[in-house]
């Protein structure tokens, strides 16, 4: 046998290069270090003639470096602590109790676990679901992915816990060694040594590779519920429903301490992330910290009031997570012990917790059926101009196609352009008699249609002198308008329930539809123009809404889209028309497959959204609240990358064509500016900070 040399000041070299000094780590911090320096050949086994994998000596070099650099960032007073919605994003809503969730150490995956055996896997990112495996023949109660995301190891009421490679959930090993219900299971952080607990009072310490039983751990007089790993691997803890905590060391598998003052069940223990305490929660309705270095010490006691079902440690140990029987959600300031804000968004016992890696989302399961993700709080961020409209207050804005115009439009009746070149106003439109709800570009940009509020109403224009071109009546308060691609039509929905359509070249209707049973809020084209998509709702009460999708040509409904528990304000087509995106006033969006009509994502936004608008390349989607403020959504990870802080309600807001800016009309005489132009970059963000500076 022999072994290759290892350059342990190439390593040393890539943590500080990786800026790791000062910093403090998860376990999963730690797996993906250590595939980092697997990848870039710094980690050598020993091989024997056979080719059969040794040792892997380096091992502890590595994990010696990283202890050190845990031990200096320990004290670090720079450590940030997040805070999160109070709101969360449904990832998985099913009729079926979720007893597990857990995300893959690189965050792509989540896998949920289930009564009838069975495991499913979810992409993080489209929420897809890639596998449906039937693993058990009962009820899987816990799921464990190693550290490099290879394999997936899961507990069952079964006996037996068995282990699968990632992602083809390919059966590996199982385990038989227990004798009763099989409760939990975790990997050791080298991914070496599985540990499992269950109720026949034990702990099973077993090799996942070569399938061999290290052996029991016994001392705990009832059910042991739960289970976990320190940083370093070499100890374990227990907790167990004789009310006591015991502290293990591995390789020789003896008890090292006992740790007591639970009045009841242990439901759940977990290391921090620094490897100097140990926090664990049970049946009493009490979290208990426990300080590893003084073994004597007594425990820190926070009373929840509430007896916890599982709880989790933030990445960087800052923050706790505690679930409830009840469907809450507490998150707890290690350090002082103070509650920092209550999660409420499942309906029964929060059955798992799992931050992601960057610590910006919480995961959590219920046997509600749902898992839920709670988003970290962003820094909102301030616009970078204003342009003041002296006519009156703004309702509605649209971007001419050569994206060099904006139309305005509101209070009053009024209708303006204005350059965004130059950020001075081209042109004044006529007024309708009441306010203008609505302002839209024809594709070609020659025609600008608006519509009043109360006038009933629909006046074209012409761009290029304001000159008015047709009168359209509606026979009702028009709530949206849009302009078919090819110029021809323009459609619109009213308060009295009807989706309208007339050629531009006649001045009847080609068709009326009653569309929907509640006022018809937004009406939009597909980019071939072969749909029209609208929606409804009643704002003033809390009625379901509803999107539909119309046979451009011939108005027959194609689908009908439902979900949104309150009035469906916005429903507008992606780019490319893969997608539609609709909104509702209890802040939901949902993200539908116009080709299979199923949804594809659910977002929730912390407050009511009217307003929608997406990217020109589809990639981005933003959605302006009641409280002022415009989230940024990555459409496909599904999540907010930007906060925009506004001073009022989001009537109207735009992508500009390179989507370098957001343009929003708050319902005062101003239109704001954001600059998004790091999230998509082009010069219409430098235009507008060059005339906002010199104004």
């Amino acid at each position: 046998m022999s072994c290759r040399s290892i350059d342990l000041l190439r390593i040393r070299t890539s943590l500080n290069k990786s800026r790791l000094a000062g910093t403090q780590f998860s376990c999963r911090t730690v797996g993906s270090l250590y595939r980092r320096v697997e990848s870039e050949m710094l980690l050598f086994a020993c091989f024997d003639n056979r080719g059969c994998r040794a040792r892997a000596f380096v091992l502890p070099c590595v994990f010696s470096l990283l202890m050190l650099s845990m031990a200096t960032a320990a004290d670090n007073n720079r450590i940030e602590t997040l805070e999160y919605e109070t709101v969360p994003s449904t990832f998985l809503k099913g009729s079926a109790e979720v007893w597990d969730a857990a995300i893959s150490p690189n965050g792509d995956l989540v896998a949920t676990a289930y009564a009838n055996g069975s495991v499913m896997l979810h992409d993080t990112g489209s929420r897809q679901l890639k596998r449906l495996v039937a693993c058990h023949e009962d009820s899987v109660t816990r799921l464990s992915f190693s550290l490099n995301g290879k394999r997936l190891a899961t507990a069952s009421y079964d006996q037996s816990v068995k282990i699968w490679e990632m992602p083809e959930f390919r059966l590996l090993a199982t385990s038989t060694n227990h004798k009763n219900r099989v409760v939990s299971v975790v990997f050791s952080p080298d991914g070496e040594t599985v540990a499992s607990c269950g109720y026949d009072g034990t702990i099973q310490i077993w090799n996942p590779t070569t399938n061999d039983n290290a052996g029991a751990l016994k001392g705990h007089q009832s059910p042991v519920r739960s289970i976990a790993f320190s940083l370093d691997g070499e100890k374990l803890a227990s907790g167990s429903d004789d009310g006591v905590i015991r502290l293990w060391h591995v390789a020789n598998r003896k008890q090292t301490s006992e740790l007591n003052g639970h009045a009841g069940r242990v439901r759940g223990v977990a290391f921090a992330p620094n490897g100097k305490s140990l926090a664990s929660i049970g049946e009493d309705g009490t979290i208990r910290f426990w300080d590893l270095q003084a073994a004597d010490k007594p425990a820190r006691v926070i009373q929840n009031g509430s007896m916890m079902w599982s709880l989790a440690f933030s990445p960087n140990g800052t923050t706790l997570a505690t679930g409830d029987f009840e469907g809450g959600i507490q998150l707890w300031d290690t350090k002082s012990g103070d509650r920092l804000t209550n999660l409420d968004g499942h309906s029964d016992s929060v059955s798992s917790l799992s931050f992601s890696r960057d610590a910006k989302s919480l995961y959590s399961g219920s046997f509600d059926g749902s898992v839920n993700v709670w988003r970290a709080k962003l820094p909102a961020q301030s616009p970078v101009a204003r342009m003041t409209i002296a006519s009156g207050k703004v309702w509605a804005t649209a971007m001419s196609p050569d994206g060099k115009t904006i139309a305005v439009a509101g209070r009053g009746g009024f209708g303006e352009l204005w350059s965004l070149e130059s950020g001075r106003l081209l042109r004044k439109l006529g007024t309708h008699p009441a306010t203008v709800d609505c302002i839209e570009f024809s594709n070609d940009g020659k025609l600008i249609a608006t519509a009043g509020w109360r006038d009933e109403s629909i006046l074209v224009w012409k761009a290029e002198n304001g000159d008015l071109k047709k009168t359209f009546k509606a026979g009702g308060n028009v709530r949206a308008v849009a302009f078919s691609p090819d110029g021809n039509h323009l459609a619109a929905g009213t308060e009295t329930k009807q989706l309208i359509v007339w050629n531009l070249n006649s001045d009847k209707p080609v068709s009326k539809v009653t569309a929907h049973q509640l006022p018809v809020y937004d009406v939009s084209y597909s980019p071939n123009g072969k749909m029209i998509a609208t929606c409804s709702g009643d704002w003033t009460m809390p009625k379901p809404g509803r999107v539909k999708l119309w046979k451009a040509d011939s108005r027959i409904e194609i689908a009908r889209y439902e979900g949104h528990a309150t009035a469906v304000r916005s429903a507008i087509f992606q780019s490319d028309g893969r997608y539609l995106a609709s909104t509702s006033e209890d802040g939901i969006l949902k993200i539908w497959d116009v080709q299979t009509h199923a949804e594809f994502a659910t977002l929730q936004n912390s407050d009511g959204a009217r307003s929608i608008a997406f990217s020109k390349n589809g990639n981005l989607l933003a959605a302006g609240l009641r409280d002022g403020s415009v989230n940024i959504w990555d459409v496909e990870a599904g999540k907010v990358v930007r906060r925009l802080r506004g001073s009022d309600d989001v009537f109207s807001l735009r992508f500009t064509l390179d989507g370098s800016v957001i343009v929003v009309a708050d319902g005062q005489k101003q239109v704001l500016f954001w600059d998004v132009s790091d999230l998509n970059p082009g010069p219409t963000a430098q235009l507008v900070k060059k005339w906002s500076t010199t104004e």
